[in-house]
């Protein structure tokens, strides 16, 4: 069923389409937080603990997008996204049991431990794709930005409950993998499964799509890029320079709290490191957990506050209160680096982060929901039948996110490799600036007047 001709969702289909989006930022969390520590307390040099999160966006380049178009295509009787959905929860199962098992192995750990963040980076891409696609393809034109925004309130749970269960059950101890990873696996579980169970999808049968393969469909993504709209190109470019500086930020803030906020070190580090450089280290990431606990509570509030009115009429517009938000971030992002040392000030980015975050994880996604919604609508008024291409669209807006992951990547690498600890804030500046020119670019956003979406809305109920 296409979004323009369904009817309005009720608020608890919404939130129940965005549940899953709880246990799925929940394991992001996790990931972000314990990956980088725990793999330098397996001996790997911090300059390489850097780099390694470039194989995310390396696989993610190819996984979201080919995930996407199949799943448009899927003539499964669970539907078009729920399949993907519950492969992509099972992969991520095995992947984070590996990961969290890999102090166990002696001096393989090390080389195991890379490969199976690798495998969790990829099952993890393989869930979001299809669960994107789902909200849009569940919800009229007129709430798409609401199913959005309320996926970003869920991630703001997400990851408030993550940094709550590293909290309760993380103090940089490898041993301590096992249990957490048990516990974010298990929510993941119960979410999905529930949002998969009770959400029914509308079967496709095999004369409505047209059957690609692989090749074919990596064919489709590559015309996808070239012939892509201006809307949608608009949407990339933000998404391109609004994850440049998310990468910077996200692999990194944990070390940078623990390293450059709190002045610690690990006893790893090859220039040596002593118990008190190490319990300001502890401290440092201690405090980054419980900073994160607050940052995603705004973020949870901020989402909701948005998401409520957009689905009662009160904002129908984004383009400002999206450059607002980026420019929150910049502003943030910059003053790191001049003001270094303070642990108040690292709690202020830490929390005050949540703003773009927030408008990151739902306005583009809405747009282009809204945009395929649109295009499906004018579609019809003109007597013609399009398949549906959410999910490439979904994959290919990741394609701008996998996109800037790699220069980010490799630039703090740079920068950490050269500059040593000082390397952090300097990378802060760059997601700073990053961050702004994604502000300015909002500007090139075109939305329909309130009246005229109205209008819309009335002659698609007639």
């Amino acid at each position: 069923m296409s979004a323009d001709t369904q009817e309005k969702a009720s608020l608890f289909k919404v939130a129940l389409l965005a549940l899953p989006w709880i246990g799925v930022q929940a394991i992001w969390q996790v990931e972000f937080g314990i990956v980088t520590p725990v793999l330098e307390a397996y001996g790997l040099d911090p300059a390489l603990s850097s780099v390694i999160w470039i194989f995310g966006p390396i696989t993610g380049f190819f996984t979201a997008p080919i995930v996407g178009s199949l799943s448009d295509q899927s003539t499964m009787r669970l539907g078009r996204r729920r399949p993907f959905l519950l492969g992509g929860l099972l992969s991520t199962l095995i992947a984070s049991a590996l990961f969290s098992v890999t102090y166990l192995m002696g001096s393989a750990k090390q080389v195991v431990g890379f490969l199976a963040f690798i495998a969790l980076d990829i099952t993890i891409n393989f869930m979001q794709t299809p669960l994107r696609s789902l909200g849009a393809d569940m919800v009229p034109e007129s709430q798409q930005s609401t199913v959005q925004l309320m996926s970003a309130f869920c991630q703001g749970l997400g990851a408030m409950l993550g940094f709550g269960l590293m909290r309760a059950m993380w103090s940089s101890e490898p041993h301590q993998m096992p249990g957490l990873f048990a516990v974010v696996m298990g929510l993941n579980v119960l979410f999905l499964g529930s949002t998969c169970y009770f959400v029914h999808e509308k079967h496709q049968t095999k004369d409505q799509v047209t059957k690609s393969s692989v090749v074919e469909t990596l064919t489709k993504v590559i015309h996808g890029v070239k012939d892509m709209e201006r809307p949608i190109a608009v949407i990339c470019a933000i998404e391109f320079f609004s994850w440049l500086a998310l990468f910077a930020w996200w692999p990194t803030a944990s070390t940078w709290f623990s390293r450059n906020v709190y002045d610690g070190c690990q006893l790893s580090d090859k220039a040596g490191c002593t118990d008190e450089g190490f319990s300001k280290y502890t401290a440092g990431d201690n405090a980054y957990s419980e900073s994160g606990i607050y940052a995603n509570l705004l973020q949870t509030i901020f989402s909701l506050a948005l998401a409520l009115a957009m689905n009662h009429g009160i904002l129908r517009r984004v383009k400002i209160p999206y450059c607002i938000c980026l420019i929150v971030g910049a502003v943030f992002l910059i003053l790191a680096k001049i003001i270094s040392g303070s642990h108040t000030f690292g709690w202020i980015v830490a929390i005050g982060m949540a703003i773009p975050i927030s408008s990151i994880n739902s306005f583009p996604f809405a747009i282009v929901g809204k945009h395929n919604a649109e295009r499906a609508a004018a579609n019809k008024s003109d007597g013609k039948e399009e398949e549906s291409s959410v999910g490439l669209q979904m994959g290919l807006l990741n394609l701008f996110i996998c996109m800037p992951q790699l220069i980010s990547t490799f630039s703090v690498s740079g920068m950490r490799g050269s500059l040593g600890n000082e390397g952090l804030p300097w990378a802060l500046v760059m997601a700073g600036i990053s961050l702004a020119i994604a502000a300015a670019l909002t500007m090139l956003i075109r939305e329909e007047e309130p009246a005229a979406v109205s209008a819309a809305e009335a002659a698609g109920k007639a």
